[in-house]
């Protein structure tokens, strides 16, 4: 028998170490944590703790400003509104698109559209977006304990 398909006691990993209690680890971490933690980030921990390796970007975003028609609705993005002083620069926002129809409609006095993320009820009306930068990579492990 070759050394690669030997199997020694020991040499397995103890169950505290599988992909169960990395994940419910990673779990604990996002909800004890003070940090607010964005859907996107929840998954990438997630994944992590699953795989033992950070999550790969699907594709890599054009960081530029982008006509709002081209904007991705399922996740917040940097938005860029004319301000209406036109002496003055244009405003960036952190936003987010809310679809009413997909949940049975809006609530009095409000349509589909884009959404200041900072209040969540102050309605953008974006020109251009922008996908967020990718989050600061800090030391090897430390992206899923919440102190980042």
């Amino acid at each position: 028998m070759n050394e690669t398909s030997t199997t020694v006691a020991g040499s397995l990993p103890a169950p505290e170490q599988g992909k169960e209690h990395r994940y419910r680890k990673a779990l604990e971490a996002i909800a004890t944590s003070p940090k607010v933690w964005t859907r996107d980030q929840m998954i990438d921990c997630a994944v992590e703790a699953l795989t033992g390796s950070p999550s790969a970007p699907v594709a890599a975003p054009q960081e530029r400003w982008q006509p709002i028609e081209t904007a991705l609705k399922d996740r917040e993005v940097l938005l860029w509104e004319p301000n209406p002083d036109p002496t003055e620069d244009g405003i960036v926002y952190l936003g987010h698109y809310v679809d009413f129809e997909a949940v049975g409609g809006p609530p009095p006095g409000y349509h589909s559209g884009w959404f200041d993320t900072w209040d969540g009820h102050t309605e953008l009306h974006p020109t251009h977006w922008m996908p967020l930068p990718a989050a600061p990579q800090g030391p090897e492990g430390a992206r899923c304990t919440g102190d980042n």
